[in-house]
């Protein structure tokens, strides 16, 4: 888990280091939210995420194709997500990033290309009542599925680790 950290905040942390300019969001969207709640419920582990924060998550409606991904393997702390394709142009994903996850009170903590730099992924947190940090990366992707032209939508949680303060 501290590897990933750290392999997680080398990734945000690159762009600044390279000088490369900032990812701007787009400040609108088309699409509309629903509630992830049901969606998580194949990766819920021992009551995590917790309420307060599963009930403040939402991915846009209309997404296909629901993958998951335990990456934790109930060794360490929560971190799992879900993966699933949006019949919507990239931007417009992370419009409705943008503007969803600050209105459920995650804070935005900035916006970085993709590991292989074909999208982009939001990062944004928001403290819980089980006193830990919780973290979201929502991540947008251009992606192409039957000749239709989509957005692959990664959206990770996880636990922030008490040695990473």
């Amino acid at each position: 888990m501290v590897v990933a950290a750290v392999g997680l905040g080398i990734g945000f942390l690159l762009p600044s280091i390279l000088n490369a300019k900032p990812r701007e969001l787009p400040v609108t969207t088309d699409l509309s939210p629903q509630p992830a709640a049901t969606l998580w419920e194949p990766i819920l582990y021992k009551g995590e995420p917790p309420t307060d924060v599963l009930s403040n998550l939402v991915v846009p409606q209309g997404g296909q194709d629901v993958t998951y991904d335990n990456r934790d393997g109930g060794k360490s702390q929560y971190d799992r997500s879900l993966t699933m394709w949006v019949r919507s142009d990239p931007s417009d994903v992370l419009g409705f990033y943008h503007l969803e996850l600050p209105a459920l009170g995650w804070k935005l903590r900035g916006a970085a290309p993709t590991q292989d730099h074909k999208g982009t992924t939001i990062l944004a947190y928001r403290f819980s009542h089980d006193s830990y940090e919780w973290q979201i990366q929502a991540s947008a992707e251009p992606e192409t599925r039957n000749g239709v032209a989509g957005t692959k939508v990664v959206v990770e949680a996880y636990q922030q680790s008490d040695d990473e303060g």
